[in-house]
Order: C-alpha cells, then structure tokens, then sequence
C-alpha cells in the first residue's frame, strides 16, 4: 500500500508542477487503468519466475489463477482510493501553497 500511495503522489506532484491544476476524469481514469495493468505485469511476472524456479506447484493452476485475480482487485481498489483521496487532496495543497499572485 505505501509503494501505491508514494507513487500516486510522485505522479501527482509531478502533474500539478506542470500543469497547475486537478486530473481531469478521463485523466484520472486512464492513470488508474495504466497502475492496474503495471500491477498485473509485476505480479504475473513474479508469479511465472516462482513457477519457473519450482517454488510453485503448477498442478494449483485454479488456486493461482485466483489469487492473481483477488490480488488485482484489491491492487485496483488500492489505486483508485489513492488516485481519488489521497492525489486529490495532494494536489490541492500544492496548488493552494504555489497559487501564482496575479498583480
């Protein structure tokens, strides 16, 4: 949860330096979605080199496929509470303290 949350933050700080304001929807959206598969990449990839090692028994086919769909989820639903509170709030405390004054 903490490599989530420190990475929607880098992303966020990163998003309101340069553009000065809020994800869009869509923006949001398609940030979740690209976090969501790059955590499916990680896991899948972490889950065939433990089979290609031997650490897992490839007769738990059922098992795995499960837990691979239940740790996506909850890496989903991670990502989409950081990207819908914890971003928002961050970048509108950046924004707040780096408002330019107009003269």
């Amino acid at each position: 949860m903490l490599v989530i949350v420190a990475t929607v933050m880098l992303l966020s700080w990163l998003f309101a330096r340069n553009h000065r304001r809020n994800f869009s929807r869509a923006e949001r959206w398609r940030l979740i979605a690209y976090c969501a598969i790059w955590a499916l990449a990680l896991e899948s990839m972490g889950l065939i080199y433990a089979a290609s090692v031997g650490l897992v028994d490839p007769s738990q086919i059922g098992v795995l496929a499960f837990a691979v769909a239940f740790a996506i989820v909850l890496d989903t639903v991670m990502i989409w509470g950081a990207f819908n509170y914890a971003s928002r709030r961050y970048i509108d405390s950046y924004l707040r303290r780096h408002e330019r004054k107009v003269p």
